[in-house]
């Protein structure tokens, strides 16, 4: 059900837009370009375009917003003791960096407002298909400003699915029984490398579902109100509304959340 919008956060959620644009436009011209490439860890990369991208959103964001809190990939600048009602911005400058750096097109730039644990908006920017994403709480989701619907997919055996590993996964092995299991049951689970559009694909239906066993506060905070504002629902593997504290992560068209659910065994 749509509420009246509040001033404050329409204004933001241009702000974030327009922010998502601009990152997504440098990007771009890094992929043109060129760029460096460092390791986090064996396989977790970062690039010379992350730190441009966040030092753009993460700047202008402070200088428009003084007062919030931004947690961010990169710096992951965290202030641990944040009032109860802190007005928080949670980015991600560019969602899929692995396939950023093989220039595989199919990255994002995410940015989300949240305020004592409740989204107010939500971006995902797709720079490689020109496609904005986003959402105002209580306001319904939208891509390239039109409307946007979960599926109506009813069964596991029509459905198409989407997953990730974590990066440790060459060590655990982390949700490959899972992946194994879900790809016998449904027409195909892609993997993407992009959690943040793996929401929105589910939020536009051109997926049915989402899951994955760990993912950062960045990764979800923007798709989770996307996912939800177009009809869906997002939540932990317990069934809890999924929060930025959460790790594990389900997104459904709500229709197949459930059985999903069921399916992971949890």
């Amino acid at each position: 059900m749509s509420t009246t919008p509040d001033p404050f956060i329409t204004d933001a959620l241009a702000c974030a837009e327009s922010l998502a644009r601009e990152a997504g436009a440098l990007l771009m011209r890094y992929q043109r370009e060129g760029f460096t490439i460092d390791f986090k860890a064996a396989i977790d990369l970062v690039t010379t375009a992350d730190h441009a991208s966040e030092r753009l959103i993460v700047g202008a964001l402070g200088e428009r917003y003084p007062a919030h809190i931004i947690v961010s990939e990169e710096t992951r600048a965290v202030q641990i003791a944040a009032p109860p009602d802190a007005f928080v911005w949670y980015v991600d400058p560019v969602d899929g960096t692995t396939s950023f750096a093989h220039r595989y097109p199919f990255f994002a730039v995410s940015i989300a407002l949240y305020q004592t644990s409740q989204p107010l908006l939500g971006v995902i920017y797709d720079p490689s298909r020109d496609e904005l994403f986003g959402a105002q709480r209580g306001g319904g989701a939208s891509c390239n400003d039109e409307p946007i619907h979960v599926s109506t997919t009813r069964t596991l055996i029509e459905s198409l699915l989407t997953s990730g590993f974590p990066y440790g996964v060459h060590e655990s092995g982390d949700n490959i029984v899972e992946y194994q299991q879900l790809t016998l049951r449904t027409r195909g689970v892609r993997i993407s490398g992009a959690a943040a559009l793996d929401m929105a694909w589910v939020a536009c239906g051109r997926l049915d579902g989402y899951w994955e066993p760990v993912i950062a506060p960045w990764d979800g905070a923007a798709g989770a109100l996307i996912v939800r504002e177009a009809g869906g629902r997002m939540t932990n593997y317990m069934n809890d509304d999924w929060l930025p504290t959460t790790r594990p992560v389900i997104a459904t068209n709500g229709v197949l959340h459930e059985v999903l659910l069921e399916s992971l065994s949890v």
